[in-house]
């Protein structure tokens, strides 16, 4: 049996949470939905 393993992800906000918008350059809001899909390296955990 294998077990899934939590995280616990805090997030603040901030200049530091966010992402670039490369159509405008602008940053914007992390969408923590897509969170595997932008942090592969989660899976490994």
């Amino acid at each position: 049996m294998t077990r899934k393993r939590k995280i616990l992800l805090i997030y603040t906000g901030g200049t530091i949470g966010m992402v670039k918008d490369y159509t405008s350059k602008a940053l914007k809001a992390f969408d923590f939905s897509q969170i595997l899909e932008n942090i592969p390296e989660l899976k490994q955990l």
